[in-house]
């Protein structure tokens, strides 16, 4: 957190021992106009040490997830044959997505602190984001909420294998997260213990968070989300703490093709050599590779049964990130994120409802306390 002046150490140290103490008896005690005393709890409020009127203490840090948050429509073709430029017999589910709100939900449902900064419409999409959101756990108090544009909505197709065969997303809300939004909720960030962000953002919202992370220094996680915004991260890998890259992301950021475990490893050493300090990539069937100073692991997939592919991938960022959160090592890191990812993969819901610390034991069959 940023330095206090002594006058604000002095006053911190009366409302933590008397936290109902008016401004006016402050003043008095401490010499000072009202006016004076009240300027000094702004800039508190302003550095993060008291949370607000009532003198509500900062103890714990949060995360901060920001980043897309859109309204899901998933059509799912039931026989072995698609027939194009027609109609075809098949399901169609909706629900609740985005990366940077799925990711976010991850952690909540696993206990963490969390808070969403994005942004949705002033429709029924937005309506329902928001809710199922916060009954989910999720801090979604600052959403920007705007009619100028429509809530995100992603359109997937998937094949009777339920792989993707094409997606189309609606994301011009995305824009205005901007700058002049991540600045106005600066106090939010300066209680985050890691920020996480998805490239859906613009390129300059992402530089000036990574800036600003940099100097709360804060944990900067980075989700490239797809080949084309990978690039928006390229002039910014010395700010990046983890990234969590698939494959094809992770070719396009190193500019290498990586075929092999070696190929994996010497992307890795490109990646910490220009400041990042944990790879986590996404290889699908494949699992995850774990790349950091101490860590070269595989780590298998634990999917036995795949019922959508839709929102795995943020489930197995926002299970690393929660066990990253408690200090578990960062083996057991990367295999809850494989668990996590897998309870998602085998149901229809883009986060599973049943994920829980209880249910990863289960799963893990380890001792999470180590």
């Amino acid at each position: 957190m940023p330095r206090l002046t002594a006058r604000e150490e002095e006053i911190l140290k009366i409302l933590h021992n008397e936290p109902m103490i008016s401004q006016e008896e402050l003043a008095n005690r401490l010499e000072l106009t009202r006016s004076a005393a009240a300027v000094h709890i702004s800039n508190l409020i302003k550095k993060g040490f008291i949370l607000g009127r009532g003198y509500v203490f900062n103890q714990q840090k949060k995360v901060v997830v920001i980043g897309g948050a859109n309204y899901d429509i998933k059509g799912i073709v039931v026989s072995d044959k698609v027939e194009m430029l027609t109609s075809n017999v098949g399901k169609i589910v909706t629900s609740v997505g985005g990366v940077g709100r799925n990711i976010a939900e991850n952690l909540a449902r696993l206990n963490v602190p969390t808070s969403l900064l994005s942004a949705v419409g002033r429709d029924k999409h937005g309506r329902a984001i928001i809710e199922y959101s916060k009954e989910a756990g999720v801090d979604m108090s600052q959403i920007l909420q705007t009619g100028k544009h429509n809530s995100g909505t992603y359109m997937a197709f998937l094949n009777d294998k339920n792989d993707l065969q094409v997606g189309l997303a609606d994301m011009n809300i995305i824009d205005v997260i901007d700058t002049q939004y991540i600045e106005s909720n600066l106090s939010l960030l300066k209680n985050a213990g890691i920020i996480v962000c998805d490239t859906n953002l613009r390129k300059d919202t992402i530089e000036y968070i990574a800036h600003q992370a940099n100097e709360l220094n804060c944990t900067l996680v980075v989700e490239p989300v797809s080949v084309e915004k990978a690039r928006k991260v390229k002039d910014i890998l010395s700010y990046i703490d983890i990234i969590t890259p698939n494959k094809e992301e992770l070719e396009e950021i190193c500019q290498m093709q990586l075929n092999s475990f070696e190929d994996y490893k010497r992307a890795g050493d490109m990646l910490l050599s220009q400041g990042v300090r944990i790879v986590l990539l996404k290889l699908g069937e494949k699992g995850l590779f774990l790349y950091s100073d101490d860590s070269a692991e595989m780590i298998p997939s634990m999917a036995d049964e795949i019922v959508d592919v839709t929102g795995g991938g943020d489930s197995l960022v926002g299970g690393f990130l929660a066990a990253y959160y408690k200090g578990i090592p960062l083996q057991q890191c990367a295999k809850i994120a494989s668990i996590c990812a897998a309870l998602t993969l085998q149901c229809k819901d883009t986060v599973s409802p049943k994920l829980s610390w209880e249910k990863l034991k289960k799963e893990l069959k380890e001792d999470l306390t180590k």
